[in-house]
């Protein structure tokens, strides 16, 4: 006969023998309360607008009948954006656990930074949606969110130096070539035409690039050295 906690094959701990449930209560909360509460806000506004419905689930491209690869780089900028702010938010937590506050609040900070610049960039924010919504304007939303880029570079610059910010720096110039080249807009496209558009957005992709690049390396090496797995 077999004694408490001890299985065919050894000795089984009390966590290791319960059995995983197949989803816990904060995970099902986490997952379906916001996904829920998104879906019937989208609702009310199809059912309170003239908005229709497809203008809201679907693609924007096949909305609009255009070509898959419209806005290609835009997208692809979006999901850095994307990959940036997830995997700094998991880095924080792990850091967290294992017991280093500085560094995890240095990545939950630019983790929710990251996020914004994502549905800023994602639902035009500060080019339409400020004003339209809020009677805010871009250059008004601009300077707020470069007090809040200061602001966080300011707070946090002690655990910035303690990483390789070459990347970073590099995404604070590529960003604000873009930013001031939007702003120049009206005095820029009469003499280049089109290329405007090249102007402002090739500098703005390298800028996410370079700003996904230093917060994943970032994310990668402190939760090395949370879990005490040595230098990557």
């Amino acid at each position: 006969m077999n004694s408490p906690g001890v299985s065919p094959a050894g000795p089984v701990s009390g966590a290791a023998a319960a059995l995983p449930k197949p989803m816990s209560s904060i995970q099902a909360a986490v997952t379906y309360v916001p996904a829920t509460t998104t879906l019937l806000v989208a609702v009310a506004v199809v059912a309170a607008t003239d908005i229709d419905a497809a203008s809201i689930t679907m693609d924007t491209t096949a909305y609009l009948g255009e070509h898959p690869l419209t806005g290609a780089l835009s997208n692809l900028g979006i999901l850095l954006w994307c990959a940036a702010a997830s995997i700094s938010l998991l880095a924080a937590l792990l850091t967290a656990r294992a017991g280093n506050p500085d560094r995890a609040r240095f990545l939950l900070a630019s983790s929710l930074l990251t996020f914004y610049l994502l549905f800023d960039d994602l639902f035009l924010i500060h080019e339409d949606l400020a004003w339209r919504y809020l009677g805010i304007g871009q250059k008004t939303v601009l300077v707020a969110l470069g007090a809040w880029v200061g602001t966080w570079l300011l707070a946090f610059r002690r655990e910035i130096l303690t990483t390789n910010w070459g990347a970073l720096a590099l995404a604070i110039v590529f960003l604000s070539i873009s930013v001031l080249t939007d702003l120049g807009q009206g005095v820029l496209q009469p003499r280049i035409g089109d290329w405007i558009y090249m102007a402002e957005d090739g500098p703005k992709w390298l800028g996410i690039v370079s700003w996904c690049s230093y917060l994943v390396q970032t994310a990668y090496r402190s939760i090395f050295d949370a879990t005490s797995l040595g230098p990557p």
